[in-house]
């Protein structure tokens, strides 16, 4: 009987005409031909792709509605999970990464809505603001991604899953971006409220869905 692990299971999302499969207690269904499944979704919650266990916990029936499936496969024995040292064991239970990511992820989306109170009313104040948003959410983003590398090695064992490696290139492309905005705008000193300089505008823009897509991925690791 096939061996599946957690990226293995979740090529079977049901989704573009794929199979759509679910593991529980370590086995694994096919629930293609389930109309309940259909693009690999159930009930608009579950998601194909994935084990289940916890989620059959608070649905209204148990493990014999998956049995009238075809098993197809079995879940990989994995190997005992290495437990971190205990400075890093007791540094995890004050969840510094979920602590100080919410920092540049707030303050870059506020920015561009302060560069535009700033062309609308021609305030300086409202242009200096979105600046130092922009400055201090690059500089809170080097702790966030640093107890991001941390959490990622102690609390996920390196995992190489594609929502992980998803997660750190837009961390990174983030990052990135700011530098960049923060560097013109340096460059450029105050801005004047006329001509509308646009250029800057759609650089500060960038950022919103950069960091919204960020930490909807964050949002995905943590509730699944």
């Amino acid at each position: 009987m096939q061996e599946f692990d957690p990226e293995k299971l979740e090529e079977f999302d049901g989704r573009d005409g794929r199979s759509c499969y679910v593991a529980v207690q370590g086995k694994v269904y096919d629930l293609s031909d389930s109309s309940l499944w259909k693009t690999g979704k159930h009930m608009g919650r579950h998601t194909a792709g994935r084990e289940l266990d916890q989620a059959l916990e608070n649905a209204p029936h148990g493990e014999e509605m998956l049995k009238k499936f075809r098993q197809v496969g079995i879940i990989k024995k994995r190997p005992e999970k290495k437990q971190p040292p205990k400075w890093a064991a007791l540094l995890l239970k004050q969840h510094p990464h979920p602590v100080i990511v919410h920092f540049p992820q707030a303050l870059l989306f506020l920015a561009p809505l302060f560069l535009a109170l700033f062309y609308y009313t021609g305030n300086v104040y409202f242009e200096r603001t979105c600046y130092y948003l922009g400055v201090t959410g690059l500089l809170a983003a080097i702790p966030a991604v640093l107890t991001g590398f941390f959490h990622w090695i102690y609390k996920y064992a390196g995992s190489t899953r594609k929502i992980f490696l998803l997660k750190m290139s837009l961390s990174l492309l983030l990052f990135m971006v700011t530098s960049v905005v923060i560097f013109i705008h340096t460059g450029r000193g105050i801005l004047p409220p006329s001509p509308v300089d646009t250029s800057m505008v759609i650089l500060y823009l960038i950022l919103m869905p950069l960091s919204i897509a960020t930490g909807h991925t964050g949002g995905k690791i943590v509730f699944g």
